[in-house]
């Protein structure tokens, strides 16, 4: 199962703001609208939080999916063999890292963001 998300622009007659579609295989099984709020004086602002609200809720419900686990099965190879190949190139994975290979083999990140490691503010070797 693959589960994603998208957002997208309401029309300004419903309110503006944005429109967050959950998919599952492709196919809608929830949305929300978030259009902007009272709370900023600037337009662009408010449409930024809305934006920000709407993604916040995105992955509030990708990280409640299970993964199969088969495929958590296959993350986890995939993880052993990166730190068995940093490990034979006398590097040794810090806490941070194993921390967000963690993330990925119980399916709260995918991949992509995976592979791109650690949040900067927190890369370490």
């Amino acid at each position: 199962m693959q589960f994603t998300y998208e957002i997208i622009p309401r029309p300004v007659d419903v309110g503006g703001g944005w429109l967050l579609r959950l998919l599952e295989n492709g196919e809608e099984v929830g949305s929300g609208a978030f259009p902007p709020t009272d709370e900023f004086e600037d337009a662009e602002e408010a449409l930024r939080g809305a934006y920000e609200d709407a993604e916040w809720e995105a992955y509030l419900w990708l990280e409640s999916r299970p993964i199969p686990s088969e495929e958590r099965h296959q993350r986890r190879a995939a993880v052993d063999f990166a730190i068995a190949n940093l490990m034979l190139a006398g590097l040794k994975p810090s806490v941070t890292w194993q921390a967000h290979a963690r993330s990925y083999i119980d399916g709260a990140i995918d991949l992509k963001p995976f592979v791109e490691g650690p949040d900067e503010s927190t890369k370490e070797m």
